[in-house]
């Protein structure tokens, strides 16, 4: 079909332009109609999406979307589009691969067998509300190998790398981060990932320095590091929950390996080891995480150091926390960590530590198993300077970060 486009400015001039619309089918399954493929390819089958017809660098199926001429290597995609999955793209992998720098790729609610690259693109990959826990909670990305990496950051992908709005499970690994990537990763639920034999069950970071704000890491499992691994990696967690997680060896929740990790207003709990080190394992000379508005109560290690182990002179600053049994307590093993002050060592008062996701089985919601009651000791007992420089507004079921909670110190942040 020929449609005839009027376009009227600011200053009410008039332009007009005409347009093809392909309306047909798509025979061969590749996401383009059968009468552009025929147009420009004299039959709906010789050129499939992920073929590059011209040689510039574009596979047909970017071509088609963003309205090049795959014929012409002089005409490339040059304009930023929203993809739709599965409305333009049956698929979220052959979205991206047909995606350029800056485009969006909304994926509707839905399962998705498969697993994902970014392959070095600044796109944003997001659920249709990523703002919604209950749209995010019917938005999953399932590899449905155990011997797969859900979704992989390993070619230079930088901030504008964004993933946003998923469940990531299924998978040997819920997300792979290394060679120096710095992705930006929200509101998202990791679970069900590993089985117990590798390096971080829910996440691997290596070299590499991502962004993980508002994120569930819950029930997943490996050899080291139930929730996460990071190696030599200078990993930003913000209002995180890490609950749950399992490592045959050390580290339930987290195992850094010369990592100076950055922990902002995340909470620790249910998380077992098998070795040492049930919520926090730190390892080498050049392990320095950063900890801070954080709760580590109720993990538990075979051996010791149930809330945190250090080894090999790693030393981690803990400032405003509230660790079960005090920090370099009971509950801690291993080198000392440095106490930054305002740590406590009070019970927290979770609605139900025993169901994370509360009775709806929806993470981010209200009844949140690892949310606080209104008597807890956590209430106010934050650093702001913290969250005001990272701009934190709200926590992870969208509550206001600072609120004078106990009537007593102002607005000060809840841990």
């Amino acid at each position: 079909y020929t449609a005839k486009l009027r376009v009227k400015d600011n200053d009410g001039a008039y332009d007009y332009d005409t347009c093809t619309v392909y309306v047909s089918l798509d025979s061969d399954n590749d996401d383009m109609p059968d009468a552009w493929e025929t147009y420009y390819y004299g039959a709906p089958d010789v050129n499939d999406a992920d073929d590059d017809f011209d040689g510039d660098g574009y596979n047909n199926l970017s071509e088609y979307l963003h309205g090049a001429d795959p014929n012409n290597s002089n005409s490339v995609p040059s304009y930023n589009i929203t993809i739709a999955v599965p409305g333009d793209v049956s698929f979220i992998q052959r979205a991206i691969n047909a995606s350029i720098d800056g485009d969006i790729i909304e994926v509707s609610q839905g399962t998705y067998y498969e697993f994902i690259d970014f392959s070095g693109k600044a796109i944003t990959v997001t659920s249709t509300d990523p703002n919604s826990w209950t749209v995010i909670a019917a938005t999953t990305a399932d590899a449905n190998d155990p011997n797969e990496w859900v979704v992989t950051f390993e070619n230079a992908e930088g901030a504008n790398s964004v993933l946003k709005g998923f469940v990531i499970t299924g998978g040997d690994l819920g997300i792979y981060c290394a060679n120096g990537v710095s992705p930006t990763i929200s509101n998202c639920v990791i679970t069900k990932n590993g089985s117990g034999v590798g390096l971080g069950g829910g996440m691997y970071d290596c070299n590499s320095s991502p962004t993980v704000i508002n994120c569930f890491f819950v029930g997943n499992d490996a050899n080291y590091g139930g929730g996460l691994y990071d190696y030599n990696s200078t990993a930003t967690f913000v209002s995180c929950v890490f609950a749950d997680n399992t490592a045959a060896n050390d580290g339930g929740g987290i195992y850094d390996v010369n990592s100076s990790v950055e922990l902002i207003n995340c909470t620790f709990s249910g998380n077992l080891a098998g070795g040492d080190g049930g919520g926090m394992y730190s390892y080498g000379a050049s392990s320095e995480p950063n900890v801070i508005n954080c709760i580590f109560w109720g993990n538990s290690a075979g051996a010791s150091g149930g809330e945190i182990y250090n080894y090999n002179n790693a030393d981690p600053n803990f400032r405003y926390c509230n660790i079960e049994g005090g920090l370099n307590g009971n509950k801690c093993a291993g080198d000392d960590s440095t106490d930054g002050g305002g740590n406590i060592d009070s019970d927290p008062s979770f609605i139900d530590a025993n169901e994370a996701a509360g009775q709806d089985g929806v993470f981010g919601t209200f009844d949140d198993g690892l949310c606080l009651r209104t008597d807890s000791p956590c209430i106010d007992k934050g650093n702001n300077d913290t969250i005001d420089a990272a701009s934190v507004i709200t926590d992870i079921i969208g509550m206001a970060r600072k609120a004078d909670g106990d009537h007593l110190h102002g607005a000060t942040v809840t841990l």
